[in-house]
């Protein structure tokens, strides 16, 4: 996939609709977090993947901070796989974030390097309590489109992988085969972890 279809489509998110009170775009007005994007998805291209990961949505303190699935400041700082040197991110400003730290962990651990995606694009808020909340069966509607061009800038995807229940039932409402795995909060790293492993054991995922 070419270097333009990436750019349109980090763009695209960057013009997307999001009141801001109780869900967050987090593209928008934000170069930086589009520039990690594109970053991000160029050296997933080139990597040919075999597998897409999809998420539930982004968390306030991970990817609605760094533009990036799964991926918080501070994983970046630790540069799990040699994709961002070069860009410039103040420490201060790379908060901890639960999921993050867990996902690459285990994906480090199995030596597995695969493009991430959510369900839902953009941060969903509880507006009472600022905190991140599941989405909405309609917002996760809303998410396919997004999802679909997604997909297209993987063309040699051939399986995917759902971490938690949101992005099982999105994946199932457009007819996408995937495998479903446990999302890693609320004390569900072991499963998690056991999950991607039993699938590239069987040959299931690569």
């Amino acid at each position: 996939m070419t270097d333009r279809s990436i750019d349109l489509f980090v763009e695209g998110l960057g013009r997307m609709k999001a009141d801001g009170t109780s869900v967050f775009n987090p593209y928008a007005d934000n170069g930086e977090a589009r520039a990690r994007l594109k970053d991000y998805l160029q050296a997933m291209t080139f990597r040919a993947p075999a597998t897409l990961c999809v998420g539930e949505a982004p968390g306030r303190r991970g990817c609605a901070q760094s533009g990036v699935p799964f991926t918080s400041l501070r994983v970046m700082l630790k540069r799990p796989f040699g994709l961002f040197d070069g860009f410039h991110i103040e420490r201060a400003l790379a908060e901890t974030e639960g999921t993050a730290p867990m996902v690459w962990d285990v994906f480090q651990q199995l030596e597995f390097c695969l493009p991430l995606w959510n369900a839902h694009p953009f941060n969903p808020i509880d507006p009472s309590t600022r905190k991140n909340r599941r989405p909405s069966d309609p917002e996760l509607n809303e998410g396919r489109d997004v999802l679909d061009e997604f997909r297209k800038l993987f063309p040699s995807i051939q399986s995917v992988v759902a971490v938690g229940g949101s992005a099982a039932r999105l994946l199932g409402r457009i007819g996408c085969a995937h495998h479903h795995v446990p999302h890693p909060s609320h004390g569900n790293k072991v499963r998690f972890r056991s999950g991607p492993i039993d699938l590239l054991d069987r040959g299931a995922i690569r």
